[in-house]
């Protein structure tokens, strides 16, 4: 049983009734405890949320912050690229892991 790999139908069935509901859940939590915007109806994570949310030293919280936000311009995350990080994030993909090391790092 050590190292054994899901098949790709397993991998979604997990994805669509276990991660995504529990992900979904997470990000209507913290959008509660963020603060919100006067102009927006849509449900949003802010800076300070996250931040106290992930408890990572320094500036990485910060740059996965940015990574999650997708640095946009009002520096909220929304829900499609809150999940998307977190896919990158737990994903069985060795690569796409180490691409959100990468730009966690990339200080360009």
């Amino acid at each position: 049983m050590d190292g054994e790999m899901f098949t790709k139908q397993q991998e979604i069935h997990f994805r669509d009734t276990k991660f995504f509901p529990y992900i979904n859940d997470l990000f209507n939590d913290l959008a509660i405890r963020s603060e919100k915007i006067p102009y927006s109806k849509d449900k949003t994570i802010d800076r300070n949320t996250f931040c106290n949310y992930v408890n990572l030293p320094g500036i990485l919280g910060e740059r996965l912050f940015n990574l999650a936000s997708n640095n946009s311009r009002d520096e909220r995350i929304y829900l499609s690229h809150f999940l998307g990080l977190m896919l990158s994030i737990f994903s069985h993909n060795l690569e796409d892991r180490v691409r959100i090391i990468f730009r966690l790092f990339d200080f360009k």
